[in-house]
């Protein structure tokens, strides 16, 4: 390894935001090939301190030390690496269960973590025509409007796969693919679904023709 004295090794990735702006270290960080550990604003990737004898006083920036303050900036500023605005807030868990209006019919709970801000959730009641009317309803109270359209696409999903009985939750996350929703908002950890009519259930009577 190369160690030269026109190389400022005083660790200068922490004034480097400063310098250039977060764009441009994140740029760097999100670029760098693979094996990169060091980059020069005049020479860019280096695998090993290279030989500076040909410069004067270069800053050679140690990728790992710069990821770890841009980390350390963006979550003093309040935003977090690599992970968008309206995710940065802590996780919210709730358990869903189909009233007990429909217990002859079928049982269906779900456990689902909302991972988005309040705001996100009002961008996807919004996508929906409606959203004046629900949020009249609820209160305000978006995330009771949320859950309760959840719950009605968990209800069909299950319903019209043939899932009876079915406990799990891999599958039923596919709905947040659909449009109007984005999956990294909400997770479904637990589910059990299950339709209780059975043949038993129907009745009938003759019916005479007229004619």
């Amino acid at each position: 390894m190369q160690n030269d004295s026109n190389v400022e090794m005083a660790s200068p990735e922490s004034q480097f935001i400063n310098n250039v702006g977060l764009k441009k270290a994140k740029d760097i960080i999100q670029n760098m090939p693979e094996g990169a550990r060091y980059w020069v604003i005049t020479t860019g990737y280096h695998n090993d301190i290279p030989d500076f004898s040909q410069y004067k006083f270069q800053h050679l920036y140690n990728l790992e030390l710069l990821k770890k303050h841009i980390e350390e900036y963006e979550q003093t500023h309040g935003v977090n690496f690599g992970i968008p605005e309206y995710l940065l807030c802590e996780p919210r868990t709730y358990k869903v269960n189909l009233n007990s209006w429909h217990e002859s019919t079928c049982d269906l709970e779900f456990t689902i973590v909302i991972k988005c801000t309040d705001d996100q959730l009002h961008e996807h009641n919004n996508f929906w025509a409606g959203h004046q009317h629900r949020l009249e309803e609820s209160n305000g109270d978006v995330v009771a409007i949320i859950l309760k359209m959840i719950g009605r696409k968990v209800f069909w999903f299950c319903y019209e796969n043939g899932f009876s009985p079915f406990s799990g939750a891999e599958y039923a996350n596919e709905i947040f693919q659909q449009e109007g929703w984005l999956s990294d908002c909400f997770e479904i950890t637990k589910l059990h679904f299950e339709n209780l009519v059975d043949d038993d259930e129907f009745e009938f009577e003759p019916v005479a023709v007229e004619g």
